[in-house]
C-alpha cells in the first residue's frame, strides 16, 4: 500500500477517534509525547507515525492499533498478533519493505 494511502487511512482514523473525545488535542500531543504541530501533520494527513506513537494513541482511546491504521470500510479478521505484525510491516519505509518481505519468507516453514 503506498504512503499516501496509508496516511489518508490514519488520518480519518485518528480524526475519528478524536471526535469521540471532547478534549484538546494537545492532551493526546502531551500523552503520547510529541509536539502539537506533529500531531497536527498526522490529523492533516502529511505524516505517519512511527508504530510506538501508534500503539500509545491506542492506548489513549483504549482501542487497538490497527483500529487506526486499517481502512474501516475493509473487512479484516486479523488476530493480534498479525495485525502488529501488518502494523509493524505499514511502518517499514515503502523502499526496505520488499527486504522485509523476503526476509519473512526465508522464516516460513517447508509444508
Amino acid at each position: 500500500m503506498e504512503t499516501k494511502e496509508l496516511r489518508r487511512i490514519f488520518k480519518n482514523n485518528l480524526v475519528h477517534f478524536l471526535g469521540t473525545k471532547d478534549e484538546p488535542h494537545q492532551r493526546l500531543a502531551d500523552a503520547v509525547g510529541v509536539s502539537s504541530g506533529t500531531l497536527s501533520d498526522w490529523v492533516q494527513g502529511n505524516a505517519y507515525p512511527r508504530p510506538e506513537h501508534i500503539a500509545a494513541i491506542a492506548e489513549y482511546f483504549n482501542i487497538n492499533p490497527g483500529d487506526l491504521t486499517n481502512d474501516p470500510n475493509v473487512t479484516n479478521k486479523l488476530s493480534r498478533q498479525e495485525q502488529e505484525i501488518l502494523d509493524l510491516y505499514k511502518s517499514i519505509p515503502s523502499d526496505k519493505q520488499a527486504f522485509a518481505f523476503n526476509f519473512l519468507k526465508t522464516l516460513k516453514v517447508s509444508e
